[in-house]
């Protein structure tokens, strides 16, 4: 029973190790779609038609305006990449570290034959001790 937990234990952290893993990949090569449209929400809520301001409209173009500058979602989205990679790195550290526990668990079962299974007794067993 113990060895097909471990078996089965290791298919989904493996599963889940990729899953995550890959995750983070698409995350990281997206990286740059996702500060343009944080820089969008940020130009999206600076714009204000007003007689002393007018956002610059040029045809085919997003429209420039003020808090043109990446900086802010450069750094937000990078610290968000950073924080993920720890999350997934330390994560995946302790599934596989627990995993690798129950196998060396059940092999020591195994290895010592202590794996036997329970015998039912009945009730008039129990009596006479």
């Amino acid at each position: 029973m113990v060895r097909t937990y471990h078996i089965i234990n290791w298919f989904f952290v493996l599963l889940v190790l990729t899953a995550t893993l890959a995750y983070w990949i698409y995350f990281k090569v997206k990286q740059d779609s996702y500060v343009n449209d944080c820089q969008g929400y940020v130009n999206a809520g600076s714009l204000t038609e007003n007689g002393v301001y007018t956002p610059v409209k040029i045809p085919g173009k997003p429209i420039v305006a003020g808090g043109a500058d990446k900086s802010y979602c450069i750094d937000m989205v990078n610290r968000i990449v950073i924080g993920s990679a720890i999350v997934v790195f330390v994560g995946n550290f302790i599934q596989v570290y627990f995993a690798s526990s129950i196998g060396i668990y059940s092999t020591s079962l195994k290895r010592h034959l202590q794996h036997q299974q329970l015998r039912s007794q009945d009730d008039d067993d129990m009596e006479k001790i």
